[in-house]
């Protein structure tokens, strides 16, 4: 990365901490990888708009640099996810006093259904400054929308 650009992941990886942080407490053990993740692609992500408003950008150009922005947008996506899920399966685990009063209790019982699972992660995506939740938004409706292809 280029100065430049640390600066800018440095800058979206405090963002996304202190958006953590205001609604549970961050563990850096348990957190930093996929803030990291997440910032890392964000600034990647973005280095390929000026490839995609070029005038002279040619069709294998075009077509290469979208596909990377895919490619990084699905693991901004799934950085996300997997520390929305880290995160609530942590307040479960603490909630339940780390099942010492409660020894019937399963693992079973921890795990996210998909409505759960979506709202922590769309409480999450949304606590994000506007410059991060927005492309993450824009790119989950992207893949939630039914298929009209037969």
């Amino acid at each position: 990365m280029t100065p430049k650009d640390r600066d800018e992941y440095e800058r979206i990886k405090q963002g996304i901490i202190r958006a953590i942080q205001k609604s549970r407490p961050y563990i850096s053990e348990f957190d930093n990888l996929q803030i990291e993740l997440i910032a890392g692609s964000m600034v990647y992500w973005r280095k390929g708009d000026p490839f995609l408003d070029s005038n002279t950008a040619t069709p294998e150009t075009y077509s290469r640099v979208i596909d990377g922005k895919v490619k990084l947008a699905k693991t901004i996506e799934e950085a996300t996810q997997k520390l929305g899920i880290t995160r609530h399966e942590r307040i479960i685990t603490q909630t339940q006093g780390n099942s010492a009063d409660n020894p019937s209790s399963d693992l079973a019982e921890n795990r996210l259904n998909n409505e759960e699972h979506a709202r922590v992660v769309a409480d999450f995506v949304n606590s994000l400054p506007r410059e991060l939740r927005d492309p993450i938004n824009a790119y989950l409706k992207k893949q939630t929308k039914p298929s009209t292809t037969p």
